[in-house]
């Protein structure tokens, strides 16, 4: 029976580089099987105009009816592969995309719009390589947009 080896010169045991470092590791795992996490529009509510989502494995369709529409997201990011399509009345029509919860947005698939898409997220926006955007006009922000300053009111023409 032998006892526990001893480190010798020739082979280091229990050297840093012989070691996993569990926490890395970890990182890694959740890297790598973070394609799902993010993928997709997701916890889409219209809260302004009037509007409709539609979700299918891989796309998500907003049918926008209104010439101007809010919608508050609990996530807005499109993996590479998946496509986000905003069909609205026109091509001045907007839609204003608020990120609600803390999760930055990633475009890495294909965003289509025949209109206008505003995308807020104040976690941040990127458009990876493989990201496409086809639309009107494009605008991402990480600054929320005041509906109307405190104290002040809308103007209405007369």
């Amino acid at each position: 029976m032998s006892g526990p080896r001893k480190p010798s010169a020739e082979s280091p045991v229990d050297t840093p580089r012989d070691r996993l470092d569990l926490p890395l590791v970890l990182a890694v795992a959740m890297l790598t099987a973070a394609p799902g996490i993010g993928a997709n529009p997701i916890g889409g509510h219209v809260t302004h105009g009037d509007a409709s989502i539609t979700t299918q494995p891989g796309r998500v369709t907003v049918d926008q009816r209104s010439g101007k529409t809010v919608i508050n997201w609990n996530g807005f990011s499109i993996e590479t592969g998946e496509v986000t399509r905003f069909r609205q009345p026109n091509r001045r029509s907007i839609a204003l995309n608020r990120v609600v919860t803390a999760r930055p947005s990633r475009i890495a698939g294909r965003l289509e719009a025949n209109g206008n898409v505003w995308l807020i997220n104040q976690n941040g926006v990127t458009i990876g390589p493989s990201g496409r955007v086809h639309t009107q006009g494009f605008l991402a922000t990480t600054t929320d947009i005041a509906r109307c300053p405190p104290g002040k009111r809308e103007a209405r023409g007369g």
